[in-house]
Order: C-alpha cells, then structure tokens, then sequence
C-alpha cells in the first residue's frame, strides 16, 4: 500500500501494474498468516472491467489457465489461494501457510 492508499485502491492498482488489467474487487477470499516471513497475505476475487492482458514492468508474461490446468510451477500456496477462491465462500477463509519459498520450490535450506 502507498501512503494515503485504501486497500481497494491498492488491489486496483496492484493489478493494473503487475496485468495491465483494471478491476474491481467483489469480496476478499482469504487471509493467509506467513509467520515464516513475518507477513499476512489477502486474496481479493476481482471482476475485469477493463484493460488488456499484457506484460509489464512488474511481470515478463501474463496468460489466463483454468484452474484444473495451471502451470506445473505454480507454488502450494498460490495454488491454494486459487482453490479457496473457487470454493465461492460467503465468508473470507483464514489459514496459516506454514512453508517457506524454498520448501514450495523443492529447494535446500542453505
């Protein structure tokens, strides 16, 4: 979030820079407690309203995959976040994520 930013204003933007896609946010899906990393993650469901998938500064490609067909690289707790989005609940979720980025990756702790 930028300084003066509300949340919605910051998922908006967020998108926009890292898709080149406007949104607006419908509900939040999820919180999701990283204690390894000291960070709390919120998953919004948002409706495209404008825009054109692109690359931008923020990401080398951008591409849509159904949900049964993501990529192999695709990391546990991305993947969970998309699973709690489809599960169409009327309530946020709240869970731990307890990994870290090099145990989703299949990587050693150096």
């Amino acid at each position: 979030m930028e300084l003066g930013e509300t949340l919605e204003v910051t998922v908006r933007r967020e998108v926009l820079e890292e898709t080149g896609l406007q949104v607006e946010v419908e509900r939040l899906v999820g919180v999701y407690s990283k204690p390894q990393k000291q960070e709390i993650v919120l998953s919004f469901l948002c409706r495209i309203t404008g825009g054109q998938l692109t690359s931008t500064a923020e990401s080398r490609e951008c591409r849509f995959f159904s949900p049964d067909a993501l990529p192999s690289n695709t990391l546990p707790k991305h993947r969970q976040r998309i699973s709690d989005a489809l599960l169409n609940k009327e309530r946020a979720l709240i869970r731990d994520q307890l990994t870290t980025s090099s145990q989703d990756q299949g990587l050693s702790r150096s």
